[in-house]
């Protein structure tokens, strides 16, 4: 058996987000081949699109509303 733990897939949901052997500690899942690397801190990953369309959605309505 596998000394590696099995984690459960943020994109999927199912248990099977695994280590792979790098030297980088890149996860990835069994399943539907999400992979990601764990050890970056969540500031540090780029700004998705929704979020910036989102956030210059708002900056427009409050200039809108106030002037």
């Amino acid at each position: 058996m596998s000394d590696n733990p099995v984690l459960e897939c943020p994109k999927c949901r199912k248990n099977g987000l695994v280590r792979l052997h790098s030297e980088s500690d890149i996860f990835e899942c069994v399943y539907c081949h999400y992979r990601d690397d764990l050890t970056q801190e969540a500031s540090s990953k780029p700004l998705n699109s929704g979020m910036l369309w989102a956030a210059l959605l708002a900056i427009l309505m409050v200039l809108v509303m106030t002037g």
